[in-house]
């Protein structure tokens, strides 16, 4: 505001922090361009004789001079930009102007800028021209302060939604964005006061409906996870069961081996009289012993019993071998066993 002239009335206005930068710029397009259109009613004639024209006004060769020559058409191709010499000179234009405006327009039109386009909908010009413009105007004429307009910009926008209906608003809006209406449970849920305002029957059977199709839903969910517990439980019993079983069975053959060690030998007893014992001087290797026939061999519980019923006596000794080739070189062991 600084570089203004002191009779501007855009020294009102109070500047940004951000002057200089760019911060977030958002190109905003005034207008939201023409629409051409041919009624469906018009005879024929008169619909090849607009088609002729749209057809002459929109095609490049004649668009190129067109919009400087002199239009009410703005730049829509980056061929209308190209050349200062093949239209913008010939319409007057220097060629800092023409530069400057193909840069900007060059920028606002290409594919990295986040345009901001007018409000598509119903009412636009009640809102910005009537409403707004009016408010501006006030303000900085200094016939309101910044507070007044506020409130009397809200008051004025709300009069023109209740004139155009919010929900035709918004329905137009959404179809200007290609997106589909609303449903009427969504409309019910966001906008509540304006559907009661329409029909408020509207909404009021959307809501059943809407509880009917939740009370259906937890239903279906709360008997998905009950089958889901009761599945988990099923398997964890048939796991118990089967883990109980493999016990039950283990248990079982242990008894039934003990019950059989108890009748009969896995390896039969083989057994030397004590005085050869001693008398050897040494421990012996059991295959010396056996093919020298000095030992005794009970192969059954039974043999045993009667070998001890017969007044004998059985001595266990448990020894291990300290050399490879010799039970006991030292005698260590054996001296001990006579011992005892």
């Amino acid at each position: 505001s600084n570089e203004l002239p002191e009779d501007d009335r855009a020294n009102r206005l109070v500047d940004s922090p951000h002057v200089g930068k760019w911060i977030n710029r958002v190109p905003f397009y005034w207008s939201g361009g023409y629409g051409q259109g041919i009624r469906k009613s018009a005879n024929s004639e008169v619909k090849d004789l607009m088609f002729e024209f749209f057809s002459y006004v929109n095609s490049p060769i004649t668009s190129v001079d067109d919009i400087v020559m002199p239009s009410w058409l703005d730049d829509w191709r980056y061929s209308q930009l190209a050349s200062y010499e093949r239209n913008y000179q010939k319409g007057g234009w220097n060629y800092d102007s023409w530069n400057e405006h193909q840069r900007v327009m060059k920028y606002a039109l290409s594919n990295d800028v986040n345009s901001a386009l007018t409000l598509q909908l119903p009412g636009v010009l009640m809102y910005t021209r009537d409403v707004m413009l009016d408010q501006f105007q006030k303000y900085v004429s200094g016939e309101s302060d910044m507070e007044t307009v506020k409130e009397e910009t809200i008051k004025g926008w709300n009069e023109a939604t209740l004139v155009y209906g919010k929900i035709n608003q918004l329905d137009s809006y959404r179809a200007t964005l290609g997106l589909n209406e609303l449903s009427t449970y969504q409309k019910c849920t966001l906008h509540r006061q304006e559907m009661d305002a329409i029909d408020p029957a509207i909404c009021k059977e959307a809501t059943d409906n809407s509880t009917t199709i939740i009370i259906v839903l937890c239903s279906l969910v709360g008997a998905g996870i009950l089958a889901l517990v009761l599945s988990f439980f099923y398997k964890r019993y048939k796991s118990f069961q089967a883990i109980k079983k493999a016990h039950e069975q283990l248990m079982e053959s242990t008894l039934n081996e003990a019950t059989r060690c108890l009748q009969q030998l896995d390896y039969p007893l083989h057994l030397i009289r004590a005085d050869e014992f001693v008398n050897d001087k040494q421990l012996t290797q059991h295959e010396v012993m056996r093919n020298s026939h000095r030992l005794t061999v009970l192969d059954n519980i039974k043999d045993v019993d009667a070998f001890v019923l017969a007044g004998k006596h059985v001595v266990f000794f448990s020894h291990q071998w300290t050399a490879f080739n010799h039970p006991d070189p030292g005698n260590l062991q054996y001296n001990f066993m006579v011992s005892a």
